[in-house]
């Protein structure tokens, strides 16, 4: 339920998200903002967002891999 309001929302309206889970991004966001402590770590379009992810990372679960990447968790 909640997707469907958002993609109509979306549609005539910018909508700004918050959300710790970040399957969500790939399906729901144009532009991802990553933050930690106050600082930007990633702005940009989703697939940029996306493209930092491991290459052997499994199609649904680029965002994880993406985000452990960013954030430096998978070193």
């Amino acid at each position: 339920m909640f997707r469907e309001v958002l993609g109509d929302v979306a549609a005539s309206t910018p909508v700004l998200m918050f959300t710790h889970d970040v399957i969500d991004l790939a399906d729901e966001a144009d532009t991802v903002t990553l933050m930690e402590s106050g600082k930007v770590r990633h702005h940009g379009g989703t697939q940029s967002f996306l493209d930092h992810a491991r290459p052997e990372a499994a199609p649904g679960r680029k965002a994880e891999s993406a985000y452990s990447a960013l954030m430096r968790l998978d070193r």
